[in-house]
């Protein structure tokens, strides 16, 4: 079988050979629980230690404020449930504020939190898919408890300004705190996370190659936070025995970050979407020409089916995804595609194609080729 093409890396990155050897030291000499008051186990919390100040330097944070958790989905909701509850158990009635392109794990427990009375509102966004600063102004009240605004978002890549929004935030109300998603964000864009001006920032270890099953949350000093998994570990934030090794992994892959070729990237994926925009007919790139992360470019075609396409290119050894990998095998178009307004009914074939540090020119010649092979094939079946 020919070597297959991977065009998904916003979904999963292989993990690293670098990471996997620290892994694999680890597991063998710092194997025990780190709760632990032994020598074992003061080894396993050493190693933890040592991966939340590489991680914390990093990122600009205080090693106190790096709270390890399972992954992205669950920072994303430990980050809403512990600000609102915590306001809740003070006796308030919190509103939140929502982008409609969050990752769905915000949306699906946003949407769960409404139905269960909370006052939420949700953000509209612009056809590139930023959130408008003038309507974040109109939606901060005096009980606004917490906004969460994706920073880069994973079906179509675009960037909010973040820093920007946080000022808007805090201009209308002091109180209010902001959380952002920064998965797609963390390797790819150089930031200090007190310049942002966010109060927390969600990330993931294997969208840079680490392992699965790690994350982080951000915590900024001070805010009163409820946690949803009580216990003495992660500084009481966040309670369960810590996956060691993981931990390990995600810290050296946020190193290994340090060294991505970023900008040759970014020439690969200008020419991705000039291949596909120039070669395929009736093709639409919703990617953003200006403020946007490269690497991942989101297409809408005429004539085809997302799924069916989606297949297609599958067996033709190249893997892709018609948007983001925690909506894909939902019937429902993405909440993504409808917030930004792009008419599906003439453009329902939808392909999200992202690339890695790995991805080489001559890999996106050949998978544009098979794309507008395939494309041009099922149009003319249908």
């Amino acid at each position: 079988m020919p070597d297959r093409i991977y065009l998904d890396y916003a979904a999963a990155v292989p993990l690293l050979p670098e990471v996997k050897k620290i892994m694999d030291e680890v597991e063998e000499k710092a194997w025990a629980n780190a709760s632990s008051l032994h020598q074992e186990g003061r080894e396993a919390r050493g190693v933890i230690d040592d991966a939340r100040k590489s991680i914390a330097d990093h990122v600009g944070a205080d090693t106190e404020e790096i709270i390890f958790t399972s992954g992205a989905t669950e920072s994303n909701v430990l980050a809403l449930q512990g600000v609102l509850e915590a306001k809740r158990l003070a006796g308030e009635k919190p509103h939140l504020v929502v982008s409609k392109v969050e990752h769905s794990s915000i949306i699906e427990w946003a949407r769960k939190l409404e139905k269960m009375g909370l006052d939420i509102t949700w953000l509209s966004v612009d056809k590139s898919g930023r959130v408008d600063e003038q309507e974040l102004v109109k939606s901060i009240k005096e009980n606004t408890a917490l906004v969460s605004i994706i920073y880069v978002n994973n079906e179509v890549g675009v960037v909010n300004e973040i820093k920007k929004l946080a000022e808007v935030i805090k201009s209308e109300n002091p109180n209010t705190l902001f959380h952002t998603d920064a998965a797609q964000a963390l390797g790819w864009i150089d930031f200090n996370i007190n310049g942002l001006g966010v109060d927390l920032l969600s990330a993931s270890s294997y969208k840079l190659g680490g392992p699965k099953g790690v994350g982080l949350l951000y915590i900024k000093k001070g805010i009163k936070f409820n946690p949803i998994f009580p216990g003495t570990q992660e500084w009481e934030k966040r309670g369960g025995t810590e996956a060691t090794s993981l931990i390990a992994g995600f810290a050296k892959a946020v190193e290994l970050s340090k060294t991505w070729p970023k900008e040759q990237v970014s020439d690969l994926g200008d020419f991705l979407i000039s291949e596909i925009t120039i070669n395929i007919p009736d093709s639409v790139c919703n990617t953003p020409k200006e403020g946007n992360i490269n690497h991942i470019a989101h297409f809408s075609f005429s004539g085809v089916e997302s799924d069916v396409l989606t297949l297609a290119l599958d067996r033709e050894g190249i893997a892709v995804s018609p948007g983001s990998a925690c909506s894909s095998g939902a019937v429902t178009v993405s909440h993504v595609i409808e917030a930004l307004g792009i008419d599906t009914q003439k453009y329902p074939g939808q392909l999200r194609l992202s690339l890695g540090i790995n991805t080489t020119r001559q890999e996106i010649e050949t998978a544009v080729k098979i794309i507008e092979k395939v494309v041009s094939e099922l149009r003319q079946k249908s």
